[in-house]
């Protein structure tokens, strides 16, 4: 794989990540905070994470922990 993308995309055809979709927006808003210097965007960003990363990253980890038990 040659990108972050491809790896969003091989991880969810092989049952990794549930939505791929969501993974490939965080990692545009990841993007977006290197050049981040409006509040207005930054607030966006946070809201995200808050709101949608912090429980992706929760269903990740819970799904090594099942595999964990295999």
């Amino acid at each position: 794989m040659n990108s972050p993308r491809a790896a969003f995309r091989e991880s969810g055809k092989a049952g990794l990540l549930d939505n791929v979709e969501n993974w490939l927006h965080y990692m545009e808003t990841r993007n977006l905070t290197i050049y981040t210097f409006q509040s207005q965007l930054a607030q966006e960003i946070y809201g995200t994470i808050k709101d949608s990363f912090l429980q992706s990253i929760q269903e990740l980890i819970a799904l090594d922990d099942d595999s964990r038990e295999i």
